[in-house]
Protein backbone atom coordinates (compact mmCIF):
# COMPACT_ATOMS: atom_id res chain seq x y z
CA UNK A 1 0.00 0.00 0.00
CA UNK A 2 1.48 3.30 -1.01
CA UNK A 3 1.86 5.71 2.01
CA UNK A 4 -0.36 8.17 3.24
CA UNK A 5 -2.62 9.56 0.62
CA UNK A 6 -2.08 13.66 2.06
CA UNK A 7 -0.44 15.80 0.09
CA UNK A 8 0.36 19.42 -0.32
CA UNK A 9 -2.78 20.40 0.36
CA UNK A 10 -3.04 18.58 3.46
CA UNK A 11 0.10 19.65 4.80
CA UNK A 12 -1.14 23.50 4.01
CA UNK A 13 -3.55 23.18 6.59
CA UNK A 14 -1.43 22.07 8.68
CA UNK A 15 -1.51 18.35 9.13
CA UNK A 16 2.18 18.23 10.91
CA UNK A 17 0.50 20.19 13.87
CA UNK A 18 -2.01 17.78 13.86
CA UNK A 19 0.50 15.32 14.72
CA UNK A 20 2.50 16.95 15.96
CA UNK A 21 -0.03 17.87 19.02
CA UNK A 22 -0.94 13.84 19.42
CA UNK A 23 2.63 13.14 19.64
CA UNK A 24 3.20 15.66 22.30
CA UNK A 25 -0.29 14.46 23.89
CA UNK A 26 1.15 10.86 23.74
CA UNK A 27 4.30 12.21 25.36
CA UNK A 28 2.88 14.04 28.33
CA UNK A 29 0.55 11.52 28.83
CA UNK A 30 3.46 8.80 29.42
CA UNK A 31 5.66 10.92 31.27
CA UNK A 32 2.86 12.14 33.91
CA UNK A 33 2.26 8.33 34.35
CA UNK A 34 0.21 7.17 32.41
CA UNK A 35 0.14 3.46 30.43
CA UNK A 36 0.60 4.64 26.51
CA UNK A 37 0.35 0.68 24.95
CA UNK A 38 0.45 -0.08 21.05
CA UNK A 39 -0.84 -3.00 19.50
CA UNK A 40 0.12 -3.86 15.77
CA UNK A 41 -2.37 -5.79 14.37
CA UNK A 42 -2.03 -5.31 10.36
CA UNK A 43 1.00 -3.10 8.60
CA UNK A 44 2.49 -0.45 10.25
CA UNK A 45 2.98 2.16 8.00
CA UNK A 46 5.52 5.26 7.60
CA UNK A 47 4.49 8.85 9.75
CA UNK A 48 1.55 7.33 11.07
CA UNK A 49 3.24 4.57 12.89
CA UNK A 50 6.39 6.23 13.30
CA UNK A 51 4.55 9.53 15.13
CA UNK A 52 1.69 7.49 17.04
CA UNK A 53 3.06 4.19 17.46
CA UNK A 54 6.68 4.75 18.49
CA UNK A 55 5.32 6.80 21.45
CA UNK A 56 3.85 3.84 23.53
CA UNK A 57 5.53 2.82 26.45
CA UNK A 58 5.46 -0.71 25.45
CA UNK A 59 4.58 -1.70 22.14
CA UNK A 60 3.09 -5.38 21.14
CA UNK A 61 2.60 -7.05 17.77
CA UNK A 62 1.04 -9.96 16.31
CA UNK A 63 3.35 -12.69 15.16
CA UNK A 64 2.27 -13.41 11.54
CA UNK A 65 3.30 -13.46 8.16
CA UNK A 66 1.07 -10.77 7.41
CA UNK A 67 2.33 -7.90 9.98
CA UNK A 68 4.79 -5.51 8.66
CA UNK A 69 6.69 -2.24 10.09
CA UNK A 70 7.15 0.30 7.18
CA UNK A 71 9.56 3.48 8.12
CA UNK A 72 8.66 3.70 4.04
CA UNK A 73 6.93 2.38 1.30
CA UNK A 74 8.99 -0.46 -0.08
CA UNK A 75 8.67 0.98 -4.03
CA UNK A 76 9.26 4.45 -2.84
CA UNK A 77 12.88 3.09 -0.68
CA UNK A 78 13.75 1.28 -3.99
CA UNK A 79 13.42 4.65 -5.71
CA UNK A 80 15.46 6.41 -2.95
CA UNK A 81 18.40 4.36 -2.79
CA UNK A 82 18.27 3.37 -6.37
CA UNK A 83 17.78 0.20 -6.06
CA UNK A 84 15.46 -2.85 -7.07
CA UNK A 85 12.60 -4.17 -4.71
CA UNK A 86 14.21 -7.46 -5.16
CA UNK A 87 17.84 -5.96 -4.06
CA UNK A 88 16.31 -4.53 -1.16
CA UNK A 89 14.89 -7.76 0.12
CA UNK A 90 18.41 -9.32 -0.51
CA UNK A 91 20.05 -6.71 1.43
CA UNK A 92 17.29 -6.17 4.31
CA UNK A 93 17.98 -10.12 5.29
CA UNK A 94 21.62 -8.51 6.51
CA UNK A 95 20.38 -5.55 7.35
CA UNK A 96 17.44 -5.38 9.82
CA UNK A 97 16.28 -2.58 9.79
CA UNK A 98 15.63 -2.73 6.08
CA UNK A 99 13.65 -5.60 6.72
CA UNK A 100 9.62 -4.99 7.03
CA UNK A 101 8.80 -8.37 8.49
CA UNK A 102 7.77 -7.82 12.42
CA UNK A 103 9.82 -10.21 13.69
CA UNK A 104 13.40 -9.09 12.61
CA UNK A 105 11.76 -5.61 13.92
CA UNK A 106 11.09 -7.14 17.06
CA UNK A 107 14.67 -7.85 17.59
CA UNK A 108 15.90 -4.41 17.26
CA UNK A 109 14.43 -3.65 20.83
CA UNK A 110 11.16 -1.58 19.92
CA UNK A 111 8.87 -4.71 20.34
CA UNK A 112 7.82 -5.83 23.74
CA UNK A 113 6.19 -9.14 23.05
CA UNK A 114 5.36 -10.66 19.92
CA UNK A 115 2.01 -12.34 20.34
CA UNK A 116 1.49 -15.83 18.25
CA UNK A 117 -2.32 -15.75 16.86
CA UNK A 118 -4.16 -18.68 14.81
CA UNK A 119 -4.95 -16.46 12.54
CA UNK A 120 -4.35 -12.80 12.07
CA UNK A 121 -7.27 -11.76 10.14
CA UNK A 122 -9.94 -14.14 11.88
CA UNK A 123 -9.27 -14.58 15.78
CA UNK A 124 -10.15 -17.32 17.81
CA UNK A 125 -11.58 -16.73 21.08
CA UNK A 126 -8.24 -18.09 22.41
CA UNK A 127 -6.60 -15.26 20.47
CA UNK A 128 -8.81 -12.57 22.06
CA UNK A 129 -7.77 -14.05 25.12
CA UNK A 130 -4.11 -13.59 24.71
CA UNK A 131 -4.54 -10.30 23.60
CA UNK A 132 -6.10 -9.24 26.18
CA UNK A 133 -3.58 -10.65 28.78
CA UNK A 134 -0.54 -9.39 27.00
CA UNK A 135 -2.16 -6.08 27.08
CA UNK A 136 -2.93 -6.00 30.69
CA UNK A 137 0.67 -7.38 31.49
CA UNK A 138 1.48 -4.48 28.90
CA UNK A 139 -0.40 -2.14 31.28
CA UNK A 140 1.47 -3.83 34.16
CA UNK A 141 5.07 -3.05 32.91
CA UNK A 142 4.25 0.42 31.61
CA UNK A 143 3.08 1.52 35.14
CA UNK A 144 6.45 -0.18 36.61
CA UNK A 145 9.25 0.76 33.77
CA UNK A 146 10.51 3.62 32.65
CA UNK A 147 8.65 6.79 31.77
CA UNK A 148 10.91 7.77 28.80
CA UNK A 149 11.72 5.47 26.20
CA UNK A 150 15.08 4.45 27.62
CA UNK A 151 13.53 0.78 27.56
CA UNK A 152 13.74 0.52 23.46
CA UNK A 153 17.83 0.28 24.04
CA UNK A 154 18.17 -1.20 26.92
CA UNK A 155 16.33 -4.50 26.23
CA UNK A 156 18.35 -7.51 25.29
CA UNK A 157 17.71 -7.52 22.20
CA UNK A 158 18.68 -3.49 21.20
CA UNK A 159 21.52 -4.51 23.01
CA UNK A 160 22.61 -7.02 21.07
CA UNK A 161 21.55 -5.77 17.85
CA UNK A 162 21.81 -2.07 18.16
CA UNK A 163 25.45 -1.97 19.40
CA UNK A 164 26.69 0.44 16.83
CA UNK A 165 23.95 2.97 17.51
CA UNK A 166 24.36 2.57 21.35
CA UNK A 167 28.17 3.38 21.27
CA UNK A 168 27.56 6.16 19.20
CA UNK A 169 24.83 7.49 22.24
CA UNK A 170 27.63 6.71 24.75
CA UNK A 171 30.26 8.94 22.83
CA UNK A 172 27.63 11.30 22.32
CA UNK A 173 26.96 11.37 25.92
CA UNK A 174 30.70 11.84 26.92
CA UNK A 175 31.64 14.59 24.79
CA UNK A 176 28.59 17.13 25.92
CA UNK A 177 29.55 16.41 29.18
Amino acid sequence: MPSQAYGRLEEQFGEYLYIAAAVDAYATARVAGHPVIALVVGSAISGGFLAHGLQASQILALDDDEIEIQAIHKPAAARITLRTIAELDELAKIVTPLSFDVRAWATLGYCDGLLKVSNADQPTSADADLAREALRDAIARARQGPRDLTNRLQSPQARHARQASLQARQRLTEQWH
